[in-house]
């Protein structure tokens, strides 16, 4: 449980713009969310305001900003995070071990989700689990996601021995997943004689998916190259006590051996 009774409600309200937005990520209906964010605006005299349908704090943020600080000392303290999870890697939550009694996971649609470095900074979220794609973040618990190709039904690779496959997808086009590549995959691939492409302005039907993960049916090829995600962490107050140990372990069942 966060310290701070309404807080999680109050800072997606805020983050979202609308109590709508904010009571479908928490899963609540939209007349308790609106009740309760302005129970605490009106509990710590945070004065709010409308502009074009959103709301926003007016005048000094200060109260607002402790209250965040406290709150995220409190979780990063006692594991009790507020975490999220890249779209693409949904289907891998299943295999996720424990993350902490009391975390609070937010779903963050495709948009949301492009503003999670915002919503880090700002403290209302803890922990993102992502594809490592920009390796000047730190990362913590960093695994192999695997990576693979999706072929299409009645594709030319199809008809011709699993084995021989590998070799054959050089022939084709590769699609531009919607996820970032790590510079060093994209390298990789290029390198080995993949074609990365934006297959809608080729039009060709022929193109296979790069995806993430291993594959999961014998429609598709596992690729032997590393594809790494990690937990990226909010900015952490001075003498925060923080260990990773848990969050490592939580992922270490995601861990994909590269094929040989």
């Amino acid at each position: 449980m966060e310290p701070i009774h309404d807080l999680l409600v109050f800072d997606w309200v805020l983050a979202l713009g609308s109590t709508k937005d904010a009571a479908e990520l928490l899963g609540l209906p939209q007349s308790s969310v609106s009740r309760r964010y302005r129970a605490l605006a009106e509990r710590f005299g945070i004065s709010m305001r409308r502009k074009h349908g959103e709301v926003f704090v007016s005048g000094s943020g200060t109260t607002l900003r402790l209250l965040r600080e406290l709150s995220q000392h409190f979780r990063i303290e006692k594991q009790v995070y507020r975490w999220c999870w890249q779209p693409e890697l949904l289907p891998l939550l299943q295999q996720l071990g424990r993350i902490g009694a009391g975390s609070t996971f937010l779903k963050l649609d495709p948009p949301q989700w492009q503003r999670r470095a915002a919503f880090l900074q700002s403290r209302i979220l803890d922990l993102s689990f992502e594809i490592c794609s920009d390796f000047d973040v730190p990362w913590v618990g960093m695994v192999n996601l695997g990576i693979h190709l999706h072929i299409p039904p009645a594709h030319p690779l199809l008809a011709l021995p699993e084995t021989e496959r590998l070799e054959a997808a050089r022939a084709y086009p590769l699609k531009t997943p919607t996820f970032s590549l790590p510079d060093e995959l994209t390298g990789n691939l290029r390198r080995d004689g993949f074609q990365l492409t934006v297959a809608t302005q080729r039009g060709d039907d022929l193109a296979l998916d790069l995806k993430p993960c291993p594959p999961p049916d014998m429609v598709s090829l596992g690729l032997p190259y590393a594809l790494m995600g990690g937990w990226r962490i909010a900015p952490l107050l001075h003498e925060t006590v923080f260990s990773p140990t848990s969050l490592e372990q939580c992922v270490a069942p995601l861990h994909h051996a590269n094929p040989i």
